[in-house]
């Protein structure tokens, strides 16, 4: 995190990358430090006078040129970076004081807890405003009465009875106005803020009854599982109940169980349609519409209420499939992940590297590959002005030894192989005759031998998955017996298991469809997890709800599995399959068959199993085999 390219004083160049290292030890950010680093080499760089020399003047003439380009937020950050650039100063006493203006404090605002608007009625004018100093007499912080002033405020502005004669169902009335406008957070702001000004006055006797209830969903208390609001569908208000009373009966807190029924009320509060007919787009929609301004992670707790109750109907087989898909899969539904997502400065390049993008998809890369080109070519030609076919072999390398320092040998020979093979279709299609990336500039990788389970490490595994979930153990023994990866196994079907012949059909890398073939004793644990299943999902693995179990989800399951087994390194489904290759060459099996089983186009790929000391594979051998 020191800073690139030197000052114009060596000195300041000492200093700041002294501070910079005293930001990392006290475990700032990577973006805070790298913050700084860029917000100080643009104020240093070009200075000739030491840091000590610098004054408060030369601060703000510096400031006042650059208020016409810069705004006033950055230019306010900038401040605030030196001022701690010199707090450091002061502390390392390089210098005496700090040139850097002080922070101007905010005047606190005289009589906070008074309303700032007068309201329609007077009464209810002189009991808010003794309702806000009783706030502040209590200790309540400034920012806490604010919030409450200018609600009731609003609220008492458009509601002009006097206090004691508002009912219930105008309060509903006012707010329904704004319902879907405002965020449920914001709502159960404003009902908690009425909710606490009418305790006050049925504290001090000003009323006799509570125009709002002391709690805002109101049941009875036994039966805090029920929806307690009316709903427009009665067989969505049925199905509601039911799956309430389900987490009820698994055991779920009264406090999960409560927040799940009030989203779920709020959801299908004023729905006529039925709950299987509601689409993935209404839902989303509702969401951005209703939880907007609310945090990141709350908006993702409140969908993984409406999650849930979709995984219970599947399960149930209210329906076929959940409408609800993670927001990262709806946002790219209709993106074309082979197409450039940034303008490059020259237009002929765009549109020669969307083609060759375009080339790899109906090639059948997987989007994982053809994204990672994507970024990396998108930032390579992004500001470069000429032609793709006009750049030299000379450019290619002196970007590359400008670079080499900070990379390994290893993103180097990715970043390199993009290029090459960006530049090799442009010469198959006649956009140049030659490629300028050379073979030589490729690094020499030292071929690593392949992290496979002992012996004793795979009976430790077998033996812990046997304690557990059959699903799980059916999951380590399909993928110890295949050799499979992870994102084979996961889009699986039933269908393709074939438990007379011991065979599956998997779709692996470039949608190629390969045959394996698993054990007996694969075949039993299988055969046992699918009697155990109820659902009608066509996955050969799903979760409790009956969806099918995402890659993550595999391998969290393995992953844990490799720690309550004290598994010395951490264990992840390719393990198994670098375990299943070993094995077979151990045994005696030859690498064109141990490529068929794995699924490896080029057997050179296969012959990194190859490369493991012979010694070694004498020992396991007679460890397998006596």
């Amino acid at each position: 995190m020191e800073i690139r390219g030197e000052f114009f004083n060596q000195n300041n160049y000492i200093v700041v990358n002294e501070f910079l290292s005293s930001l990392r030890k006290e475990n700032k950010k990577k973006t805070t430090i790298y913050l700084h680093r860029t917000r100080l080499q643009f104020f240093f760089k070009d200075r000739k006078g030491e840091f000590t020399e610098i004054t408060q003047d030369d601060i703000q003439k510096w400031l006042e040129k650059l208020q016409g380009d810069l705004k006033e937020r950055t230019l306010q950050e900038f401040v605030a970076i030196l001022r701690a650039f010199y707090k450091f100063c002061v502390l390392m006493k390089y210098v005496k004081k700090s040139p850097v203006m002080e922070k101007k404090k905010r005047a606190p605002e005289k009589a906070y807890w008074v309303l700032k608007k007068s309201l329609p009625n007077e009464i209810n004018q002189t009991v808010v405003n003794e309702y806000l100093e009783g706030m502040k007499d209590s200790g309540r912080t400034e920012k806490r009465i604010k919030t409450h002033r200018s609600m009731l405020q609003r609220f008492f502005i458009a509601c002009k009875k006097p206090y004691p004669s508002i009912t219930a169902n105008d309060i509903e009335q006012w707010i329904d106005k704004y319902r879907d406008k405002w965020s449920i957070n914001y709502i159960s702001g404003y009902y908690s803020v009425i909710r606490s000004f009418f305790s006050f006055c049925e504290e001090k006797d000003y009323i006799e009854n509570m125009p709002i209830k002391k709690t805002r969903w109101v049941g009875v208390a036994e039966k805090y599982w029920e929806i307690q609001q009316p709903i427009v569908n009665h067989e969505n208000w049925e199905v509601l109940n039911e799956y309430l009373l389900y987490l009820k009966d698994e055991g779920y807190s009264k406090k999960t169980i409560e927040d799940t029924r009030i989203m779920l009320q709020l959801f299908f509060r004023r729905r006529k349609e039925r709950f299987s007919s509601i689409t993935t787009e209404e839902i989303y929609l509702w969401i951005e519409e209703t939880l907007k301004g609310i945090r990141k992670e709350t908006s993702g707790t409140y969908v993984g209420f409406i999650r849930s109750f979709y995984r219970f109907c599947v399960w149930k087989g209210y329906m076929e499939r959940s409408p609800v898909i993670y927001k990262s899969e709806w946002e790219k539904g209709g993106e074309k992940y082979w197409v450039l997502t940034k303008t490059l400065v020259n237009a002929r390049n765009h549109e020669v590297i969307n083609e060759f993008l375009l080339s790899m998809k109906v090639s059948h890369f997987s989007e994982g590959t053809i994204r990672k080109y994507c970024a990396f070519l998108g930032n390579f030609f992004y500001e470069r002005k000429g032609d793709f076919d006009s750049l030299t072999s000379d450019c290619i390398l002196t970007w590359l030894i400008q670079h080499q320092k900070e990379w390994k040998e290893g993103t180097v020979c990715n970043y390199l192989s993009m290029l090459n093979s960006f530049y090799y279709f442009c010469v198959n299609e006649e956009y140049m005759e030659k490629s300028p990336i050379k073979m030589r500039w490729f690094p020499r990788i030292p071929k690593s031998i392949p992290k496979f389970l002992e012996k004793g490490e795979v009976a430790k595994i077998l033996l812990e998955s046997e304690s557990g979930e059959i699903r799980n153990r059916a999951i380590v023994e399909f993928l110890l017996a295949t050799g499979c990866r992870v994102g084979e196994v996961h889009r699986l079907d039933k269908a393709h298991i074939d438990f007379e012949n011991r065979t599956a059909i998997v779709t692996g890398k470039g949608k190629k469809i390969r045959t394996v073939h698993f054990t007996g004793k694969c075949s039993m644990i299988l055969e046992r997890y699918l009697a155990t299943r109820k659902d009608n999902q066509p996955g050969l693995f799903v979760s409790k709800w009956g969806a099918r179990l995402g890659i993550s989800a595999i391998q969290k399951i393995v992953r844990r599995l490799g720690e309550s087994a004290k598994i010395s390194r951490p264990l992840y489904p390719h393990r198994f399959r670098h375990t299943f290759a070993t094995d077979l060459l151990s045994k005696g099996a030859n690498l064109s068959f141990i490529a068929d089983e794995l699924g490896h186009k080029d057997i050179k790929v296969t012959q990194i199993y190859a490369n493991l000391p012979k010694q070694e594979i004498l020992t396991m051998y007679r460890k397998y085999m006596g």
